[in-house]
């Protein structure tokens, strides 16, 4: 593998991904996933093997992204393919469901990954509880009707610093958590109609914590846990299995930020899965 160290060039790409296609956006072995896939075909137009890509972010199997950002790493063996042609070049072999949006050459001691000051999620839950076959790997379907009201007031809890650890799931194949503290910025809800986006900014996010946001939101919302109690999951406690992980279609990582203007200023407007940046 070519590290950082024996780079002579570091790729930045900008990506979009239907989560649908692939087993999450991290290498697993035999399964299809986004950084396989861009390394797989990213060697084969640069001519050269053991190619480093590193995402910005870590998304499950079948989350979506519109705005993933990856650094590819390329030795000195490595075709002189200049900047402008890597999109098009990738876009002709990378497989269904991944778009490389563009792409830049950044000095090689540029860590996209560490320039993030923070993320914006939304999250699809269809209104109805018939299901649209459509959208069953789009939204969520929740099994009975949700008050909004109740569930965005419930959400009011989650602004903040807070101690996010019942909000998270054990994953051995990461490192281990220093903190289980984050900051939620905002948590917003905009009307699409049939479907009902929920929008929720921080600076970063524990495995799996925003679905089980949505999920313990839900819940609350469909009248199963008092929204009195809440605070409660603020504290240390085992609360692993009562707190439900929501369905992994319905999330979509919206936008990653570079500066905390930005990122305070967003505003969700428009459906996920028709908007690009």
């Amino acid at each position: 593998m070519t590290t950082r160290q024996e780079a002579v060039r570091n790729i930045e790409i900008h990506i979009a991904y239907d989560g649908s296609y692939f087993h999450g956006w991290a290498h697993q072995p035999g399964r299809q996933t986004v950084q396989e896939s861009i390394r797989l075909v990213a060697e084969r137009f640069f001519k050269t093997k053991g190619l480093v890509v590193e995402g910005c972010s870590r998304t499950d199997s079948g989350v979506h992204a519109l705005d993933q950002f990856a650094s590819i790493y390329l030795p000195s063996s490595a075709a002189p393919i200049p900047e402008y042609a890597i999109p098009m070049a990738l876009n002709q072999r990378l497989p269904r469901g991944v778009l490389c949006l563009g792409a830049k050459e950044v000095p090689i001691n540029h860590f996209t990954r560490f320039e993030v000051s923070g993320k914006c999620y939304t999250y699809l839950f269809m209104k109805n509880v018939s299901r649209n076959p459509f959208l069953k790997n789009y939204a969520c379907y929740p099994k009975k009707s949700i008050d909004w009201e109740l569930f965005m007031e419930a959400s009011k809890y989650f602004i903040g610093e807070k101690y996010f650890q019942n909000f998270t799931v054990k994953d051995t194949s990461r490192p281990p958590l220093k903190s289980s503290i984050r900051e939620v910025y905002s948590i917003n809800f905009t009307d699409h109609g049939t479907v009902v986006a929920i929008t929720i900014k921080g600076n970063r996010f524990l495995y799996k914590m925003v679905r089980r946001i949505m999920g313990y939101l839900m819940k609350v919302g469909m009248g199963e846990f008092p929204i009195e109690e809440t605070p409660k999951y603020f504290e240390p406690g085992d609360y692993y299995g009562i707190i439900p992980t929501a369905d992994a279609g319905g999330l979509y990582l919206e936008k990653m930020f570079f500066d905390m203007e930005a990122l305070h200023a967003y505003k969700h407007q428009i459906f996920p899965i028709l908007q690009l940046p």
